[in-house]
Order: structure tokens, then sequence, then C-alpha cells
């Protein structure tokens, strides 16, 4: 790729990234102001229905819809090791504005692991810009051992998760929104890839284009039950984490992009991630402790009823309907 290329793709994705952490913020505002009541499959039906008429929800997905189409833009012009890692900055900025929206203030530590996740993706970029640009077309049977590896780790992560409560289960909710998320991001390059190429009758009449809608579903369902499960602080991590790190392994092993060979430029990549991925890690947990928000277990969780965990204590009953019964009084129904 050429630098000008380069800089596109990167800007495009660093766009994109903001309008994410708007939507990631907006949403998890409104699944914590939903109602849930029941244990039912009726009644997690009834929670989605609630949050997808809350006019928080309603604005972060007309947000993330544009940051979509940056990200599609990200993509066709750039190769997914440049352009999912930028997406980490999601964390940074929806913690940022998670923070305003509660009236609180970034705190120092939170602004130097900040600095030091920027100057790591930044490293990273920098050293893993692929030496030449990959081919267009996905490798076939590298493709079909990535996606089956894909939904054995979803599967996973969602029947772990029924053991685990609050910030856990957000985590490892988190973790199959990732993979999902990284999976739907190698579809979108080649659903654009086939938009250029063919046109709007070539892409409708592609699986690559139905195929991301299916796992896109599939990430958003697991986002939401994320959000709803724990704090932001905990969901976020997890998905900006392992998204990068599966897109990577998708671009080289499906997509043919070649990071820069030798010792020290992979040594340098290497730190650059490792780098990155701690400071996503330590900042999300020095902004929970901020934050003052740990995972609560006695929160109602639609991902428990939706995975059959649900709590049955009458004290987390309670607890549970005196903390809705306060978010009702505080936010105007839509």
């Amino acid at each position: 790729m050429r630098g000008g290329q380069i800089v596109e793709a990167a800007g495009a994705a660093l766009l994109a990234a903001l309008l994410f952490a708007l939507g990631s913020a907006l949403q998890h505002r409104s699944t914590e102001a939903a109602r849930l009541t029941g244990a039912g499959w009726g009644q997690v039906v009834g929670f989605f229905r609630s949050v997808a008429h809350h006019p928080a929800w309603v604005l972060a997905m007309a947000v993330e819809g544009v940051g979509v189409s940056l990200h599609a833009v990200a993509l066709h012009i750039g190769t997914l090791v440049l352009v999912q890692p930028v997406l980490v900055t999601t964390i940074v900025f929806a913690l940022a504005l998670r923070r305003r929206m509660d009236r609180g203030r970034v705190a120092g530590p939170e602004l130097g692991w900040a600095a030091v996740l920027t100057a790591g993706l930044v490293v990273f970029l920098v050293m893993a810009t692929p030496a030449h640009s990959s081919t267009s077309k996905a490798d076939l049977w590298p493709a079909v051992v990535v996606s089956v590896l894909s939904g054995v780790v979803v599967l996973v992560t969602a029947v772990v998760s029924r053991f685990t409560n609050g910030a856990a289960r957000a985590m490892l909710l988190g973790t199959g929104a990732g993979v999902t998320f990284a999976d739907a991001a190698a579809l979108i390059k080649t659903t654009g890839n086939v938009l250029v190429a063919h046109g709007f009758a070539g892409m409708f009449t592609s699986w690559a284009f139905w195929a991301m809608l299916v796992v896109g579903g599939v990430g958003m369902v697991l986002n939401q039950l994320a959000f709803q499960a724990g704090p932001l602080s905990a969901s976020l991590p997890a998905i900006q984490t392992v998204d990068p790190i599966m897109s990577v392994v998708l671009g080289v092993a499906v997509y043919d992009e070649q990071l820069r060979r030798g010792a020290l430029p992979l040594s340098v990549e290497v730190l650059g991630l490792a780098a990155t991925l701690l400071a996503t890690a330590v900042l999300a947990r020095v902004s929970g402790a901020q934050a003052g928000v740990p995972g609560d277990a006695s929160l109602p969780d639609p991902s428990a009823r939706l995975l059959g965990t649900a709590p049955s204590s009458e004290k987390a009953s309670s607890m549970a309907e005196m903390r809705w019964s306060s978010v009702s009084s505080e936010t105007p129904p839509p």
C-alpha cells in the first residue's frame, strides 16, 4: 500500500472508532435503563424490544451505522492487519464518553494508560504495515477452518458464561462478541470488494453479504447481552482486544496479508501489540475502580435468562427491583 492509502485507511478507521465508542456508550446507557421482569424467553424478547424503543439506543444505531460505513471504507482501502488494531482506540473514547455521561472526570492513571495504548498502537501500525497488498479474494479452506474455530470459541464462551455473574459474564460475552466482530469485519471487506467489482446486484447475490448480516446480527446480540451483564469497563476491553487479535489471524491466514519480515520488525510488532493490549486491560481496571462500578450479580441480567442461569435468591430479586425502580424514576419513558 502507498503512504496515502495507509493514512486514508487509518483515518477512516479512527473516525469509525470514535463513532463506535459513542454508540457503545449510548447502548450501555440504554441497556441499563431498560426494564426486565421474569425469566422466560418472552421476557428476554421484551427486553430487546424495550431497548430498541429507547431513544439512546436508536441514536446509537444511527451513529454506529455511519461508523460501519467508515469501517467498510477503511477495510476496502487497507488491510485487516492495519485497520482492526486502530479500532482498539474505541475503548479510550467510550470510557471517556461514558464517564462524561455520568458527570465524572477522567483520572490521571486513565490518561497515562491511554497514552501507552496510543503509543503501542502507533508502533504496531508503523511496523505491521504489510510489505505488499493482500489478495482481494479470501482463501477457501483457511476461511472454513477459521470460521469453525470461531464458532467453537463463541459457543464455549456462551456456555462458560452460564456459570458466572456480573463483570465475569460481561467479559466472556464480550469475548464472543469480539470474535464475531472480527469475522464480520472480514466479511465486510469481502462484500465491499464485491460491491466495487460487480455493483449492488452482485453484492446482493453474494454469499458474503448474507453471511455478514448473520454474523453481524449474532455479534450485536452478544454485544447487548455483554453490556447488560456488567460494567462497560468489563465488556468493552474484551471486545476490543479479541477483535484485533482475531483480525490479524484472519488477515494473515485467509487474505494472505503479509507482515514485515525479519527479527527486528516482528519483535517490535509484538512489543507494540503487547503494550496496546496491556494498556487496554489495565485501563479497563483503572476506569472500573475510578467509577466504582464492579460487576453486580444482583442486577437483572438478560444474558442469564437467555443462557438459562437466572438468579433465584430473594435478596437478589429485591435488590434488582430497587435498582430498576431507581433507574426508571431517573429515566424518562421513550
